[in-house]
């Protein structure tokens, strides 16, 4: 004992320089890799965003997904907008800040969303119904295109950006009808039903700044 006492007051700064020299930067490392994986995650999540198409059969929402492509896309100021669009309380529908970004947002909506319903072969089953638009010669269909992100609390899957296009007529219906059936009985089928009626609300008040309508002909 007698020969350990000297030491003693030794101890003190060795335990602050193990902790300085192997401690500290493990800890540090930990925290940087946590960052960088939470980072990569964000990263992941926001720079896809999704083309879905919606529709109404035997008075249940019914949808497929179409594809994809790089949020970025959109360009620097509306992804920042997409990005942080649910960092406070929300609607589901993404709305433009101005007429510029309004303006925008509807040549990249429609530039992404057109190309994957008019080549998709498996989609003739949201035009039977559609409502005939046009003349003899030149028929179409009018399809409304919106970008929505829901609360990302309310969804199961991952959050992303959706474009989401649907039957004019169709969209009508889930306005109208209360008795308009989700896709799944389930929080996220909710969720997109809700997404839905909110699109519609906006399109049949007239508030369209921040939705396109794609005139898809019809064959």
């Amino acid at each position: 004992m007698e020969t350990i006492l000297p030491f003693l007051p030794l101890l003190g700064p060795l335990l602050t320089a193990v902790l300085m020299v192997i401690v500290v930067p493990y800890v540090v490392r930990i925290h940087r890799l946590h960052k960088a994986q939470h980072l990569m995650i964000k990263k992941k999540l926001f720079e896809h965003t999704g083309v879905v198409i919606f529709g109404v059969f035997d008075g249940q929402i019914q949808s497929d997904y179409l594809g994809g492509f790089l949020t970025t896309l959109f360009g620097e100021h509306l992804f920042d907008l997409i990005v942080g669009w649910n960092d406070v309380p929300s609607p589901s529908i993404i709305t433009p800040r101005t007429s510029y970004e309004a303006a925008h947002m509807k040549e990249i909506m429609a530039a992404h969303a057109s190309p994957y319903i008019l080549q998709s072969d498996r989609l003739d089953c949201y035009f039977r119904s559609a409502e005939r638009h046009g003349t003899l010669s030149y028929k179409f269909a009018k399809f409304v295109v919106g970008l929505a992100r829901p609360d990302a609390d309310k969804l199961d899957c991952h959050d992303y950006p959706r474009i989401v296009a649907i039957e004019e007529g169709a969209l009508r219906k889930i306005v109208e009808k209360a008795d308009i059936k989700p896709q799944h009985e389930s929080q996220d089928g909710r969720t997109w039903l809700a997404t839905l009626r909110e699109l519609g609300a906006l399109y049949c008040n007239g508030k369209r700044d921040s939705l396109t309508v794609l005139e898809i002909p019809l064959n």
